[in-house]
């Protein structure tokens, strides 16, 4: 089995060479069991050491390629480059991997044989954090609301589900006792509820994703679509945030692959956890939801 893996990396010169390592290992292991591993990293145009390090691997490493953008191009752009990378290859599986130290390579070992074991078409990771305090009372109030809502793409199931999302935001961001994950738990419930997801995803940190790489290939002219749907139907920019969310239900609603939700241990802090790139990543969710849902109604 080929198996293409690629990671958009910004600023992550502390963690980078931990990542490429854990890789090598992987490689080796999954090289004796008959598997072959390529690694594509990007370089978002750091600013600090990231892309010499790279840079050094790529020379020790035959499996690992390297890309160095002139420009920062986002997290959207990015990941939609990884896949295409990708699709366009002949791999069985494409993947993809935040690099900034949150997640471990060596959890694709398990998850590329429940693909082959036919347990799933493909992974979706969650991690889960150390510190993971949670206000259960208004999770739990929250999700009887959404779900007495259902997820039928109505209007005003939808203009309902933003207000409920909307003070639960403002909870989660005045609070002083807070951090994010009251509210990425409720839209990544919303989320893999519409999109039929097996499990529960939270659109924080979907970044480590195994995919087949024949529906990854049919998701892309989704995207297409759905980023020309986008333009015709709202002044609005289109999000440099929320790409893993909006791929993972192209992938499950629009090809049809049954993907399931794994849960991985936080391995460090990702310098995106800060409150402004939080709500960055909050009001892209909630934008492409909405479009989302108009585009391709999601599953009851």
């Amino acid at each position: 089995m080929d198996i293409r893996i690629f990671g958009p990396a910004f600023n992550v010169g502390k963690t980078i060479v931990t990542l490429i390592e854990e890789f090598a290992d992987v490689q080796q292991v999954l090289k004796r069991k008959g598997h072959n591993l390529q690694v594509l990293l990007m370089n978002d145009n750091s600013t600090d050491n990231t892309g010499k390090l790279m840079d050094q691997s790529a020379k020790k490493y035959k499996w690992l390629e390297v890309r160095h953008n002139a420009t920062n191009l986002g997290n959207s752009a990015n990941i939609i480059a990884g896949y295409t990378w990708g699709a366009e290859s002949d791999a069985d599986i494409v993947g993809c991997m935040d690099t900034d130290g949150e997640h471990s390579p060596y959890a694709m070992i398990r998850h590329i044989s429940m693909i082959e074991r036919g347990v799933c078409d493909g992974i979706s990771g969650s991690i889960i954090f150390p510190d993971h305090h949670v206000d259960r009372k208004a999770i739990e109030k929250t999700m009887l609301e959404i779900n007495t809502l259902g997820t039928s793409g109505n209007e005003d199931v939808l203009k309902k589900a933003l207000e409920i999302m909307s003070q639960l935001s403002a909870e989660v961001f005045l609070c002083d006792d807070h951090n994010d994950r009251n509210m990425m738990r409720f839209w990544g419930r919303m989320q893999s509820t519409m999109a039929g997801v097996d499990g529960t995803f939270y659109i924080q940190s979907p970044g480590y994703n195994l995919h087949q790489r024949h529906k990854v290939a049919e998701a892309l002219v989704l995207f297409e679509n759905y980023r020309r749907f986008f333009a015709e139907n709202t002044d609005e920019p289109f999000p440099k945030w929320g790409m893993h969310g909006v791929f993972i239900y192209l992938l499950s609603v629009g090809t049809g692959e049954h993907i399931k939700a794994v849960y991985l241990e936080c391995f460090g802090k990702s310098p995106n956890r800060t409150p402004d790139k939080l709500l960055l990543q909050a009001n892209a969710a909630n934008t492409h939801s909405m479009r989302l849902l108009k585009f391709m109604p999601g599953k009851a």
